[in-house]
């Protein structure tokens, strides 16, 4: 029962992580990650900046803000790997890390 709550609360966090990431992320291209990442937020701040009339500092701090953004989903992302190898037998383990290889090559 204690496995089966475990892998469903992973899931629930892989789902939810996988959520907030294609939300505020285009696109899955490998190394242009950062690149495409920076595109979107620059047109967020871009349409903020005008609909609003954000003064510099304003646009300074959200800038920031979807920084922190990025770097939190990045780590939510990395922390429910692990908790997912974790559960996985050690076969299931090398097929996940394969998985996760070819979608960072795409």
């Amino acid at each position: 029962m204690k496995k089966i709550i475990t892998i469903g609360l992973a899931a629930a966090g892989l789902i939810a992580t996988t959520w907030v990431y294609a939300e505020y992320k285009p696109g899955h291209t490998g190394d242009g990650k950062k690149v495409e990442w920076q595109q979107h937020e620059d047109r967020r701040v871009e349409h903020l900046k005008s609909e609003l009339n954000l003064t510099p500092d304003q646009e300074a701090k959200i800038r920031a803000a979807f920084e922190s953004l990025h770097e939190k989903v990045h780590a939510l992302r990395e922390e429910t790997r692990k908790n997912i190898a974790a559960l996985l037998t050690p076969e299931q383990r090398t097929k996940f890390e394969q998985m996760k290889e070819k979608h960072q090559g795409h």
